[in-house]
C-alpha cells in the first residue's frame, strides 16, 4: 500500500507542483507578516521597548536609569538603542521591522545548513513551514518586543542540535562543522540573554541533549555542549549581577503572580496547543502522523532526537515549576519554546514520510502557507490601544473644546520608570490621532468648552473583567471632585475604559 501511494503521489506533475509550493511559501510568508506587522495597534509592552530605544540619553545613561531596573535581559533594549542611535525611524512600526534581522538571518542560516546536511532537509522542510505557521511566531513578529528573537533563536538551537545528536554516526567536517556550531553557539547565547524564561528553556533543551550524548558515552558531545552552555551564560550573568537590586525588590511585588498549578497548566496547553491550534493544521499533522504510521520510511536517527526533545519537556516543566514558585512571573505567551520543542518532535518523526510523498509534501507546506497568511490577517485587524485612541480622538474633533485626561491601569504598579512610559505612549498616540491630551492622573486644567464633555481615558487593560458601577466606582475613587457629574462608560474590546463627564457647577466641579 506504502509503494503504490508514493507512486500515485510523485507524478512529474505533483513534483512541480510541490516545487512552486516551496518557492511560494516564503513570498507568502514574508509578504503577510510584513503586512500584519504594519496594520497592527500599539500596546503597552510595545511602548516600553520604544522607551527603552530612545536614543537621545547616552548608552551608560540609558543601561543604569532604565535596562539595569528593568525584568528583562538587557540584550533587546541594546539593540533597540543601537538601531534607533543609527538614525531608524522613531515609530513603533519601524522598531516591529527590527524583527526582520532575526527573520532574514535564520533564513539564510536555514538555507547554509540545507546545503552542506542533505539528510536534515526533509526536517527542515517541515519543521520551518510549520514553525512559521505557529501562531505564537506571527503574535511576536508583529510586536516591537524581544520576543520574536528568542522565538528565532530557539528555532535555530533546535536546528543544529538536530545535526549535532547524530554527529556520532555522521561526524562534521570542515565548513559544515564550522556551520553548525557557530549556529549552536550564536542561538543559544541569543535564548540566554534574551528573555528569563527563554533562558531557563534553552538551558533545561540543551541540558538534556547534553545528557543524552553522556548516556551513549559521547562525552566529547556531552562537554562541547557544556562548554558552550558555560560560555553563553557569561553575559546573562554579569548584567542579572547587575540587574540583581531590582530584580530581587520588584518580584516581590511583581504584578504577575502566577501559581505552580496554573504554571502546570500553561505547559500542557502549550504542549498540546502546536498540533490542533487550528482545522487547517490539526488536518495537516493528522495526515503527516498517519503517513508517517503507514509508510516504510525508516528514521532511527529522527526518532531518536524526537525522544529526547520529549524528555527535554519533563525537565523543562521541572525547571518552570520551580521558577515559578520563586517568581510567580510567568504567562502563557513565555512557553513559546516549549510549542517549538513539540514542533520540532512532531516534524523528525513524520518528515521522512512525507519527503517521500510529493504530494502530501504540497499539501502540508500549502496548510502553513494558508494558516500563515490567516494567522497575519487576523493580527492586523486587532487594534489595541488605537481602539479607545481612535473613539476619543473622534469625540474631541466633533466637539474641540472636549478635554482628554490619560489614566493608569492602577495606581499600585510600582514598577519603575513606569510613569514616564505611560506618559510618553499617551503622548505617542496624541500625536498619532492628532488630539491633545491632559497630564497624566490629573483632571484636565485650562478652561474648557462648557458644551463639550470631559473624556478619561484609560487603556491598558483598565476594564478587565469588571462591571461598569466598579469601572465608575474607580474613577470616582482617584477624582472625587466628579462625584456630582454624569459619567458614560465606555468600555472596549481592548480592555479599555473612556468615562465621558459632563455636568456643571456646582454639582459637577469637573
Amino acid at each position: 500500500m506504502s509503494d503504490r501511494l508514493r507512486s500515485a503521489s510523485n507524478l512529474p506533475s505533483i513534483l512541480k507542483t510541490r516545487q512552486l509550493v516551496f518557492l511560494a511559501f516564503p513570498i507568502l510568508a514574508l509578504g503577510s507578516l510584513l503586512y500584519g506587522a504594519w496594520h497592527v495597534g500599539p500596546w503597552f509592552d510595545e511602548f516600553w521597548s520604544f522607551y527603552f530605544a530612545d536614543p537621545s540619553i547616552g548608552l551608560g545613561e540609558a543601561f543604569r536609569s532604565k535596562w539595569a531596573v528593568d525584568v528583562h535581559p538587557p540584550l533587546f533594549s541594546f539593540l533597540s538603542w543601537v538601531a534607533s542611535w543609527l538614525g531608524m525611524p522613531r515609530t513603533l512600526e519601524a522598531g516591529r521591522m527590527l524583527n526582520l534581522l532575526p527573520l532574514l538571518v535564520s533564513a539564510a542560516y536555514v538555507a547554509a545548513v540545507w546545503r552542506f546536511n542533505r539528510e536534515d532537509r526533509p526536517f527542515l522542510a517541515t519543521f520551518v513551514p510549520a514553525g512559521v505557521a505557529l501562531t505564537e511566531f506571527t503574535a511576536t513578529f508583529v510586536e516591537y518586543r524581544s520576543y520574536f528573537a528568542g522565538v528565532v533563536a530557539f528555532m535555530m538551537l533546535l536546528v543544529t542540535l538536530k545535526r549535532l545528536e547524530r554527529s556520532p554516526e555522521d561526524p562534521l567536517e570542515g565548513t559544515n562543522r564550522t556551520l553548525i556550531w557557530t549556529g549552536q553557539i550564536i542561538s543559544l547565547a541569543i535564548c540566554l540573554n534574551i528573555h528569563f524564561v527563554t533562558a531557563l528553556l534553552a538551558m533545561a533543551l540543551v541540558g538534556t541533549f547534553a545528557f543524552a550524548a553522556l548516556w551513549r558515552g559521547d562525552r566529547r558531545l556531552f562537554l562541547a555542549h557544556l562548554l558552550s552552555g558555560i560560555v553563553c551564560c557569561l553575559p546573562l550573568a554579569a548584567t542579572t549581577a547587575a540587574q540583581w537590586t531590582y530584580l530581587s525588590s520588584t518580584s516581590r511585588n511583581f504584578w504577575l503572580k502566577t501559581t505552580p498549578e496554573v504554571a502546570l497548566s500553561y505547559m500542557f496547553q502549550s504542549v498540546l496547543s502546536p498540533l490542533g491550534q487550528n482545522t487547517v493544521m490539526r488536518i495537516a499533522w493528522l495526515g503527516a502522523l498517519g503517513l508517517r504510521i503507514v509508510s516504510r520510511v525508516r528514521q532511527k536517527d529522527d526518532d531518536r532526537y524526537a525522544v529526547v526533545l520529549l524528555v527535554s519537556i519533563v525537565s523543562s516543566t521541572a525547571v518552570i515549576l520551580a521558577y515559578t514558585a520563586a517568581t510567580g512571573a510567568l504567562t502563557g505567551r513565555y512557553l513559546a519554546p516549549i510549542c517549538l520543542i513539540v514542533m520540532a518532535a512532531t516534524a523528525a518523526a513524520t518528515a521522512p514520510a512525507l519527503r517521500a510523498h510529493a504530494l502530501m509534501q504540497a499539501l502540508f507546506i500549502g496548510a502553513c502557507a494558508m494558516v500563515t497568511v490567516q494567522m497575519s490577517l487576523q493580527a492586523a485587524r486587532v487594534l489595541h490601544w488605537n481602539e479607545a485612541a481612535s473613539f476619543v480622538a473622534e469625540r474631541q474633533k466633533a466637539c474641540p473644546g472636549a478635554r482628554i485626561a490619560p489614566m493608569r491601569a492602577t495606581l499600585q504598579d510600582v514598577t519603575a520608570n513606569v510613569e514616564a512610559n505611560y506618559e510618553m505612549a499617551y503622548a505617542y498616540l496624541a500625536n498619532s490621532w492628532h488630539i491633545t491630551v491632559g497630564a497624566l492622573d490629573r483632571m484636565p486644567g485650562g478652561a474648557g468648552n462648557p458644551t463639550c464633555p470631559d473624556y478619561y481615558w484609560a487603556d491598558n487593560q483598565f476594564a478587565g473583567k469588571r462591571a461598569e458601577p466598579a469601572l465608575k466606582e474607580e474613577l470616582l475613587r482617584r477624582f472625587p471632585q466628579l462625584d456630582g457629574c454624569t459619567v458614560q462608560t465606555h468600555i472596549f474590546d481592548s480592555e479599555a475604559a473612556v468615562f465621558e463627564v459632563s455636568g456643571a457647577t456646582p454639582q459637577c466641579r469637573r
